[in-house]
């Protein structure tokens, strides 16, 4: 399951939220490169927020069995 928890849920859901006004900010305010440089790291910053979720690491001890 990709979420099991509730703050699993929130955080993903955050980044997701993160990314879509990020790309509000880079399509809306097209001119103006400083709001453009600043919803470009929004949605960086969403995208990796989501792709830890995705795909944690081995070193936390996910996808490790427990048999």
């Amino acid at each position: 399951m990709l979420v099991s928890t509730t703050g699993e849920l929130k955080r993903m859901l955050a980044a997701v939220e993160l990314t879509v006004v990020g790309v509000g900010l880079c399509l809306f305010f097209r001119p103006d490169v400083l709001l453009v440089g600043v919803g470009g790291l929004m949605v960086l910053a969403g995208v990796v927020v989501v792709l830890v979720d995705v795909f944690p690491s081995a070193e936390n001890g996910s996808g490790r069995d427990h048999n």
